[in-house]
């Protein structure tokens, strides 16, 4: 789960060759994931706080502030917020007949993912500027496509360095077991449950499950739980009770020390935080002013 603010483009004038297609800046919960999954369009993310990984060609990142990851179209993807330390991202999409061209000519040429950048700012407010141009003119995607070659512009002149990756396979197994949790987390689902589902051996599905994603399979099924509880927390009146069967909790009491275990917060002091619209934690603060005011989304990006 994430407060989010985007800028999604429907409809185009013109076919560019190079497009773009949407924007925006996420604050992420805890463990809060998307993919494995294939995407249409180059989507570049920039971390500004907190950390996560990302997951890509049988390598695995640990990134943080100021580090850039690249996805590419029609490539398995997977990235994961950190437990401890979420991140808080922005992200821009783009397309084109030019747009593999252009990236082959930046820093994540031949095939790179990662980078870390020393013009972080400079790409934040491009972004910005990005999101205030959400009208279906003429003139907006016109704007619109300029600031996206103003921000190659500044990719091409960055001087950036390459993030370190780990060599690691990500087995469909792993997938397997991912999207079955999220298609079960209402259900009360254990590690040996999954296994039998998958028909796996537990043992091993939990040494595969830990190798690939650096936590267990067990922490993990209750952080999908918690995140959805928590997007309900925020997006609806449904009672603390309520919420705790829907993602497979039988009791109230053991329901909030999980979450509050997982948060730092009970289910009901989160509620209240949320309902106040606190800081978000966040440096740049017109950044932490706009996503105050979102609601907590289930994926965004």
């Amino acid at each position: 789960m994430e407060q989010a603010i985007y800028n999604n483009r429907k409809n185009y004038f013109f076919s560019e060759s190079m497009k773009f297609e949407f924007c925006g800046f996420s604050k992420t919960l805890p463990m809060h994931s998307f993919g494995p999954a294939y995407r249409k369009h180059y989507i570049l993310h920039i971390v500004l706080d907190g950390g996560g990984s990302y997951y890509v060609k049988n390598n695995s990142y640990h990134l943080t502030a100021g580090d850039m990851f690249l996805i590419r179209p029609d490539e398995s993807t997977f990235y994961q917020a950190d437990k401890n330390n979420p991140w808080v991202y922005c992200w821009l999409a783009f397309s084109g007949s030019e747009a593999e061209a252009i990236v082959e000519q930046s820093a994540f040429a031949k095939e790179r993912y990662t980078l870390h950048s020393s013009q972080i700012n400079s790409y934040v407010d491009i972004i910005k500027s990005c999101l205030t141009l959400n009208h279906e003119t003429i003139e907006e995607e016109l704007a619109l496509n300029e600031l996206l070659y103003k921000f190659f512009r500044i990719l091409l002149i960055d001087t950036t360095h390459s993030v370190p990756s780990l060599q690691e396979e990500f087995s469909p197994l792993v997938q397997q077991t991912i999207q079955y949790v999220e298609r079960h987390f209402d259900e009360e689902i254990t590690v040996q449950s999954v296994a039998l589902a998958l028909n796996i051996d537990r043992s091993y599905l939990s040494r595969s499950f830990s190798k690939i994603m650096h936590t267990n399979l067990k922490s993990w099924i209750l952080s999908v739980k918690l995140n959805y509880a928590a997007y309900q927390l925020f997006m609806t009146k449904k009672s603390v009770e309520e919420i705790a069967q829907m993602v497979g909790f039988h009791s109230i009491e053991s329901f909030s020390r999980a979450y509050k275990s997982f948060t730092g917060e009970s289910p009901l002091q989160y509620r209240k935080r949320l309902a106040k619209k606190e800081n978000l934690g966040i440096h740049d603060k017109e950044i932490s002013q706009l996503l105050e005011q979102q609601q907590v989304e289930k994926r965004a990006t």
